[in-house]
């Protein structure tokens, strides 16, 4: 599953989950046009992110300065590589620009 906008779902490493709450709306300020929805995470969902992270930080924290580095430049030039239009869109919207 990947992130949609218009499908709220929620993070825990490695995948987007979708969301048993209730979503809530994300309001264009400009407008006051509903753009979006994201994710209202229940108590259970909560617990099982801080788990994942718990455990990654415990993992993360094992590796050298090098190993950690190359997640970090790896992660860098995904970000590079990729195509954000589609997220800056959202972003612009979010902040109610035009």
């Amino acid at each position: 599953m990947e992130f949609s906008a218009d499908r709220p779902t929620f993070f825990v490493n490695p995948d987007y989950r979708p969301m048993t709450g209730a979503a809530k709306p994300v309001i264009d300020p400009a407008t006051l046009e509903t753009v979006g929805a994201i994710a209202a995470a229940a108590d259970g969902e909560i617990d099982a992110v801080l788990t994942a992270a718990t455990k990654a930080q415990t993992a993360w924290k094992k590796l050298d300065a090098k190993s950690r580095a190359r997640h970090l430049h790896a992660v860098a030039n995904a970000i590079e590589a990729a195509d954000f239009t589609r997220c800056a869109e959202l972003m612009v919207r979010e902040m109610g620009k035009p």
